[in-house]
């Protein structure tokens, strides 16, 4: 395998500075969460726009579900004034669940808490998807058909301004706008972690849509540098599943990476879609035509 530079425009998230859900005050609920039986791991994050959220993976919809009707959970609807009309009755999952609990901070004094946008969701993880040097579900998150391509052992190179600029992959540094132009892309997200990953959300209308994105040039050339995947993208989601979500991440590393030829220690493409469950006040994570 060789990438040469990162799969999206790095730029557009390294741009955002405002404070994380923790920095907000919001630090006991990212505290519970964690905290929470059977969550496996969580990412707080910084998402370009204002939005803040946090991700929390965990081993099975039964603990998802104890967390979102938790007193934690259920306290902070009821401070921020969430009817029970706007809450969504959990569907049945198997496996790990995701749940994405996000905020957009508010000026207005007649918003609840000081946020003018509140909300819980549930994610699934589907087949598909490839990782080198790690992931941005935790690895005991299991996933098939998952390609996780084996780290170097050779000795990373120190990186310095002067040196010289990697060719780049085609069609690399426009994975942002490559994304919103594929048919079917209902809306884009760029975000930073407290963990230092940086990470591009898209979500397709369907499963016919994300393929279509995911076998073309913008994804389907850097693929091919990938060991062939043990199972097709997808393949047990049906043509009606809706959305279809793509998380893609890299970490940036002071070295050079000798398999990656890039300052990178991390990169990965990770596919979901929703298990509905949780609440929302002024919208939710995603876009709102979902």
């Amino acid at each position: 395998m060789k990438v040469t530079t990162p799969i999206f425009a790095l730029a557009a998230v390294a741009a955002i500075t405002m404070p994380s859900a923790k920095a907000q005050g919001l630090d006991f609920f990212v505290s519970a969460m964690k905290s929470s039986p059977g969550c496996l791991g969580l990412e707080n994050a910084k998402v370009q726009g204002g939005r803040l959220a946090l991700f929390g993976w965990f081993d099975s919809a039964a603990n998802a579900d104890a967390f979102i009707n938790g007193p934690i959970c259920q306290g902070m609807r009821q401070m921020a004034k969430i009817p029970d009309t706007a809450v969504v009755k959990s569907t049945p999952v198997k496996g790990p669940v995701l749940v994405i609990a996000s905020f957009t901070p508010s000026k207005d004094p007649k918003d609840a808490m000081g946020l003018g946008q509140l909300a819980l969701e549930r994610m699934t993880p589907v087949t598909g998807g490839f990782a080198y040097g790690g992931r941005f579900a935790p690895e005991t998150v299991k996933v098939p058909g998952l390609i996780s391509v084996a780290r170097s052992t050779a000795k990373p190179t120190p990186t310095t301004q002067s040196d010289a600029a990697p060719k780049p992959l085609p069609r690399g540094n426009t994975m942002i706008a490559d994304l919103q132009k594929s048919p079917g892309c209902l809306g884009v997200a760029a975000m930073q972690c407290d963990s230092g990953k940086l990470v591009i959300v898209a979500w397709f209308e369907d499963k016919k849509a994300t393929l279509a994105w995911y076998n073309g040039a913008a994804h389907g050339e850097m693929m091919a540098q990938m060991a062939p995947p043990t199972r097709p993208p997808l393949a047990e989601v049906s043509a009606g599943t809706k959305p279809i979500i793509v998380m893609a991440t890299v970490t940036n590393a002071k070295e050079t990476d000798p398999t990656l030829g890039m300052a990178l220690s991390q990169i990965s493409v990770e596919l979901y879609t929703a298990a509905p469950g949780g609440f929302a006040r002024g919208g939710g994570f995603g876009p709102a035509k979902k």
